[in-house]
């Protein structure tokens, strides 16, 4: 039984008691019984959806609103002092926020990750997955890769591993919902930075995400992205010729290609809006003027339904 239906029929029978005088509660200690429960049980709850740090400020309220409505333990507080113990709760849990350094979006606590990783390795594998979830792909010259990760522990898992095997090392990158019933969209964001010397190959496989994915300085090789229900911003590589494949239904496809890399585009769906400007079509194919001498290609096909396809060069 949930501790607001509990409150809800206590209160309702103590009202009901006091009209027949058996139990005397007046105005005043009514609304000190009903605000004062309100504090200890939001921080109860708060404590139950294993939020990490209830407000300590609003259960110490409660609690004395509570013990100065029946004058429990020789408590007997004025409306005044009620009033400023209040004022000073709210700073009070003010600054422990401040001081645990944490964001809240829309009264959830945003946690933080941090992985970097220095480990000699051939070529690199990165393989992500998840629901819900914004990735930002781009370069990096110090570390093999610098992983930053913003999330609600409310809402999210994320799971990040690294191994090694015969010189290539695997990246697995993973952002699991702990709840499906939420009542407001909210997004994991994952920040990586890869070194751009390394060899790579991409696999992603996520839903309802977002994904800006800056390869223009990265030897990414073998890209292939699954991703209904998201947004998909890609730059191919202008370091090593690259083959991208993209299945995405019900989403909006954007490809920012560098002027120095040369394009071939199969596309493969129907009822799209697509935009292909300065590619020639031939033999099912769009290529661009510069394909057959740029110093990189790109090799994408995108199969697609109900998706916003457009192309720009950068």
């Amino acid at each position: 039984m949930k501790l607001s239906a509990v409150f809800l029929i206590i209160l309702g029978i103590l009202v009901v008691l006091s009209a027949f005088k058996v139990v005397m509660i007046g105005l005043a200690q009514f609304f000190e019984v009903f605000f004062g429960i309100i504090f200890i049980l939001w921080n109860i709850s708060a404590w139950r959806e294993r939020r990490r740090w209830p407000t300590i400020g609003m259960l110490l309220v409660g609690t004395l609103m509570v013990l100065d409505a029946f004058k429990i333990a020789g408590v007997e507080l004025s409306a005044g002092q009620i009033f400023l113990i209040f004022i000073g709760a709210c700073i009070l849990d003010g600054g422990l926020a401040k001081l645990r350094g944490h964001r809240r979006v829309r009264g959830k606590e945003m946690n933080k990750l941090k992985y970097q990783e220095d480990s000699k390795v051939e070529s690199l594998d990165l393989r992500v997955s998840g629901t819900l979830m914004k990735l930002k792909l781009d370069s990096d010259d110090k570390h093999l890769y610098d992983l930053k990760v913003d999330y609600s522990s409310t809402h999210f898992e994320p799971s990040h591993s690294f191994t090694v095997e015969d010189g290539r090392g695997v990246l697995l990158l993973s952002n699991t919902m702990r709840t499906r019933r939420t009542t407001h969209i909210v997004s994991a964001k994952w920040y990586l930075r890869v070194n751009s010397g390394v060899p790579m190959n991409v696999h992603m496989d996520v839903d309802i995400s977002s994904l800006h994915l800056n390869m223009r300085d990265l030897k990414a090789e073998d890209i292939i992205i699954k991703g209904d229900l998201s947004k998909i911003v890609l730059v191919p590589s202008e370091l090593v010729d690259s083959t991208i494949l993209i299945e995405a239904d019900v989403s909006i496809i954007k490809l920012l290609i560098p002027k120095n890399v040369g394009i071939m585009l199969k596309y493969h769906g129907d009822l799209s809006w697509r935009t292909f400007y300065d590619l020639e079509y031939k033999d099912g194919v769009y290529v661009s003027q510069n394909y057959s001498t740029a110093f990189a290609t790109a090799e994408i096909y995108i199969r697609s339904d109900l998706a916003r396809i457009t192309f720009q060069w950068i």
